[in-house]
């Protein structure tokens, strides 16, 4: 009898192991450094290897990655004896930047405050998808999972497993590392998957649109060009085609009471926000965004549930706010040559938002004044 019930507790034991072992990070010196996890745990092996104080983080998605110029405003902090470091993580929405916050707390408790770089599709909806689960196992906590990460669990669907197992988020990466372990090292080397200087460093210049013509979706969805960045940027274009003019109408949630669901979205944006205790208030910043966007996606009303959901925590000075949502729009449409693709900043409009920027850090962030 003891040796079944032996046979039986040991399996589960070391399940229990495993699980707190990858918990602790022990996968992730093996992840490739462009997987969701992999991603995350970059940007945080990058600061356990950072030997200095960091003052200054900047927090957001891709965009927050490709339209504002890092290294500039790294540079500029550093003029101020102050360290600015980037921390944005493609793919990632609200839940892995307050897991973040979070993470910081504990890993960079001098942190002095920092840029929380959203976007007006961002504040839409809840979520970005179950791959935010996988982005969120670096920044997770060993022996309790955040409430924040737990509401995400259904033991309905497979997928939002992830959120209270590491085990199973990296299953598949497991399966993979098991086929070839020898390349992945060899890749995971060459690639300076630790080091440090990527928190401070700008993305690769890339090429506007203006060899397209992107007028509207459809239009951008059939350019037959040969570049395979515009062919990239079709492939883009026809992705969003079949939602044109399908997007729902946000426009009665600004002028009536707001019903469930939204009430839910709204409470939790404000509530995450609150929470961000930093010395000094974030400065959260909505990127540029597109007209083929706004044009034939946005709900109605998207620009005022953004600002209903931001503005009351400005007037009670919880954020400072810029609104950098139509800064390269025209009467015509947004400028090609301030766009590398429908989501991202070109390098010029990278260029020009970083500079009309950085007055605003040095007075609100850098200035000890």
């Amino acid at each position: 009898m003891r040796a079944l019930t032996l046979r039986l507790i040991l399996p589960v034991l070391i399940l229990l192991l495993l699980e707190f072992a990858f918990r602790a990070g022990a996968w992730e010196p093996l992840t490739p450094k462009n997987s969701n996890a992999g991603k995350a745990a970059r940007v945080t092996r990058g600061l356990r290897n950072w030997p200095d104080n960091i003052d200054f983080v900047t927090i957001g998605d891709s965009r927050a990655k490709h339209g504002l110029d890092h290294q500039f405003i790294a540079d500029t902090a550093t003029s101020y004896g102050k360290t600015h470091a980037k921390l944005a993580i493609p793919g990632s929405h609200m839940l892995i930047d307050m897991l973040l916050v979070k993470w910081l707390e504990s890993e960079h408790p001098n942190l002095q405050g920092g840029i929380i770089a959203t976007s007006v599709p961002a504040l839409l909806y809840p979520e970005n998808g179950n791959h935010e689960l996988a982005i969120a196992q670096p920044l997770s906590k060993v022996f309790r999972r955040e409430d924040i990460l737990l509401d995400r669990f259904d033991l309905d669907q497979a997928p939002t497993w992830g959120a209270v197992s590491s085990l199973y988020q990296y299953r598949e990466d497991i399966q993979d590392f098991a086929k070839d372990p020898y390349a992945r090292i060899h890749d995971l080397k060459r690639e300076g998957y630790s080091d440090a200087s990527q928190l401070f460093a700008s993305s690769p210049a890339v090429p506007n649109v203006c060899r397209m013509d992107w007028t509207d979706l459809a239009s951008c969805a059939s350019y037959s060009g040969s570049n395979a960045h515009d062919k990239h940027v079709a492939s883009l274009c026809v992705r969003w085609l079949p939602r044109a003019g399908r997007s729902s109408n946000m426009d009665k949630f600004i002028r009536e009471p707001l019903l469930p669901g939204q009430q839910t979205t709204f409470d939790a944006r404000q509530a995450q926000f609150r929470s961000i205790q930093w010395p000094k208030p974030p400065l959260v910043i909505l990127m540029p965004v597109s007209h083929l966007w706004y044009k034939e996606l946005a709900p109605k009303g998207a620009d005022e549930w953004a600002h209903r959901i931001l503005d009351p925590l400005v007037e009670e000075g919880k954020i400072r706010l810029l609104d950098y949502s139509h800064m390269f729009d025209t009467e015509t449409g947004s400028r090609c040559d301030a766009f590398s693709d429908p989501y991202h900043q070109s390098a010029l409009g990278m260029q020009e938002m970083t500079a009309d920027l950085l007055p605003k850090l040095e007075a609100w962030l850098y200035s000890d004044e």
